[in-house]
């Protein structure tokens, strides 16, 4: 497999992860913001 294949894979991966992590992180900050 090529170097930028490899890349874009890695890029591709990374996108996803942050896709699920963020919106996880946003609703925990609301709630905290509620909770206070």
């Amino acid at each position: 497999m090529s170097i930028i294949r490899k890349v874009q894979m890695y890029l591709l991966l990374l996108f996803f992860s942050l896709n699920s992590v963020l919106p996880s992180q946003i609703v925990f900050a609301e709630q905290s913001q509620n909770g206070v």
